[in-house]
């Protein structure tokens, strides 16, 4: 060793160190190195002491070069996890290097310093994968939960599901078919990335192919690095593209609502986290599945609900007023023939009354069917228009007060007119009022109905018990949509409706 060598780096090379610890010189040949040195290199050899660094190291040369260059320089170098390739085996050094100076300040060799922490650097980087994979789940979780409340229909929410899945998978191409329990059968409902021969191949499968038997039959996922020649998937003995496979059954407490699947082109298998997290997005779709099926069903009782209402209605007012008419008519025609004018014409006046009755329970009916300004022009058009047809032909001086801009998401506008109709139906009909007035003021996260009349009120307490005046679908309307209503009355006091509703998504 040279002269110049110093004094203090003599004790760097005990055997006893773990770090690997190696002298080179200003050419980079190695002129001295510990025991540890032997093992970083992986060499079998004994001392490799005359031979170039980065010919004991040439999968290193591109990351070492570097730090060699500036330690040359005079300036030390230090990296730490620097990862490195030694005979195809990846390892991780924190390395220093540290220019060896003679007396003059030139520099006369380099010292390398090198500490493995391959393991620690494995372990580090498994974390953050599991970090990242448990990110990368939520996020799509919570896109996929979003998509199921501001989706207007079940197809719609499934394709965004599809594409948050193939982004979140990488995927080439996802399918989501439909169990149809009456039929047996599955069937594509919605798709991603597939040939057109494949969406007619898959598009409605009986039990009796193998892989609709395996997805009915399975509670289990099955991931395949190569699907082909796999009877449980679709691609079996077909010439696609379509090579890695995973399918997820979509199942909740014992139903079997359908299948979903994704697709890679390369022969690169789902991994675990890929796995979880479709087997949570699965369990989502059954979800949405099932609430779009709720809603629908809903939809249905509600429909037949009002159908059944409007039948009530023109039986308990239109058709009795009909019927009071006829039996006013005949009385009339009878008096006439028997020359009882005056007795006729006193039943003259209650046939016109009768009839006025009947035409404003014609009109309500009417309106209550054809509510067409709330789905053209919205609900403050819509109210306009009700006070102007309804009301102000009855005589009824009707007054719509916006205190702040109203727009608000379609199933809310809805079941607002909903509301307001059933309680300006139930002025018109029993408050004998002479002035009914609406206020509408809505916030970020609220909107509010209020809706008042000067007619003779009602006995609160007695018509709660007795279930009339629609009180009752007034309260179940508002509580369905997670608002309030309060009911203000009294005897020759007037009567007052405020409904408060949340705002939990956008418009």
């Amino acid at each position: 060793m040279s002269e110049n060598k110093p004094q203090t780096a003599v004790t760097l090379f005990e055997n006893k160190l773990p770090s690997a610890v190696a002298l080179l010189d200003t050419r980079l040949y190695l002129v001295e190195h510990n025991n540890s040195w032997l093992r970083y290199i992986d060499s079998d050899a004994g001392s490799v002491t005359g031979k170039h660094l980065f010919e004991v190291l040439p999968e290193a040369k591109q990351v070492l070069q570097p730090l060699v260059a500036q330690a040359l320089e005079g300036e030390s170098a230090e990296k730490r996890s620097l990862s490195l390739t030694v005979h195809d085996s990846d390892v991780y050094w924190d390395v220093s290097l540290q220019p060896q100076s003679d007396q003059r300040g030139n520099v006369t060799a380099v010292l390398l310093v090198a500490y493995a922490i391959t393991e620690e650097a494995m372990l580090r980087k498994l974390l953050e994968q599991r970090i990242d994979d448990r990110h990368r789940k939520l996020e799509a979780l919570y896109a996929i939960a979003k998509i199921a409340t501001e989706a207007k229909d079940l197809d719609q929410a499934l394709s965004v599901t599809l594409q948050r899945v193939a982004a979140a998978t990488q995927a080439t191409a996802a399918t989501i078919h439909q169990f149809d329990p009456e039929t047996k059968q599955l069937k594509l409902r919605s798709h991603l990335g597939l040939q057109p021969e494949l969406i007619e191949r898959m598009g409605i499968v009986s039990a009796e192919n193998d892989w609709a038997d395996w997805s009915i039959t399975s509670d289990k996922a099955l991931v395949l690095a190569d699907a082909r020649g796999d009877t449980r998937t679709p691609v079996a003995n077909n010439d696609n593209n379509l090579v890695s496979y995973a399918a997820i059954p979509l199942r909740r407490k014992g139903q079997i609502f359908g299948l979903l699947t994704v697709f890679r082109d390369k022969k690169n298998a789902f991994s675990e986290a890929d796995v979880d997290l479709l087997t949570s997005v699965a369990d989502q779709v059954c979800g949405i599945i099932q609430m779009f099926r709720l809603q629908s069903e809903n939809a249905t009782l509600l429909l037949q609900e009002e159908r059944s209402r409007l039948a009530t209605q023109l039986h308990d007012a239109v058709t009795q007023s009909l019927y009071s008419l006829t039996l006013f008519t005949g009385a009339i025609q009878q008096y006439a023939k028997n020359g009882e004018i005056e007795k006729g014409l006193a039943y003259i006046d209650r046939l016109q009354s009768t009839a006025q009755q009947a035409l404003k329970e014609m009109r309500l009916l009417l309106h209550n069917l054809r509510p067409m300004a709330l789905a053209t022009d919205g609900l403050v058009e819509a109210l306009r228009q009700r006070l102007n047809a309804v009301e102000g032909r009855a005589g009824i001086q009707g007054k719509l007060i916006t205190e702040t801009e109203i727009d608000l998401p379609a199933k809310i506008e809805e079941e607002l007119f909903y509301i307001a109709n059933e309680a300006l139906n139930n002025a018109l009909k029993h408050a004998n009022a002479q002035h009914v007035t609406i206020v509408l003021h809505q916030t970020d996260t609220s909107i509010h109905l209020l809706i008042r009349d000067d007619g003779k009120g009602f006995d609160l307490e007695k018509a709660q018990q007795a279930g009339g005046m629609g009180l009752t679908t007034l309260r179940e309307r508002t509580r369905k949509l997670g608002g309030t209503i309060t009911f203000e009355t009294s005897a020759e006091h007037g009567t007052k409706i405020a409904v408060s509703l949340p705002l939990t998504t956008k418009p």
